[in-house]
């Protein structure tokens, strides 16, 4: 099976700076972002009945509690960032899963995640 940031290189979505394979994964993230994946590229898979797991997998984007170090903590919150923007790059403007997730509150993070660029933090 490949892996998820493999299949997020392969979708050229993200700068391969931020994809490394073997980042500190404490909280179960790149098994989450695998169950959403559709079967054949980077993108989430036509099933509304996972938006509850994508919402799962996006809260693990603006904390990590379980990583002191704050720099460290900053390159696993953007490379999660960075993979979780390219799975929504990646999905067909069809699959109804995209409105569901826009519904459910995606670019109200997607602004926390701007403000914290802008303010020269990741994570707050």
């Amino acid at each position: 099976m490949v892996s998820v940031i493999q299949r997020a290189k392969d979708s050229g979505r993200c700068p391969p700076s931020l994809l490394t394979e073997g980042a500190m994964d404490p909280d179960g993230f790149e098994v989450g972002v695998a169950k959403l994946l559709d079967s054949a590229g980077f993108g989430l898979v036509a099933d509304t009945s996972i938006v509850s797991s994508f919402q799962v997998v996006l809260k693990k984007t603006t904390g990590l509690e379980e990583v002191q170090d704050p720099q460290q903590r900053a390159s696993v919150l953007a490379q999660r960032r960075c993979l979780v923007l390219a799975l929504v790059g990646c999905t067909p403007s069809s699959n109804n899963v995209l409105k569901r997730i826009v519904d459910e509150g995606y670019l109200t993070t997607v602004k926390i995640w701007l403000d914290d660029a802008l303010a020269g933090t990741v994570g707050g």
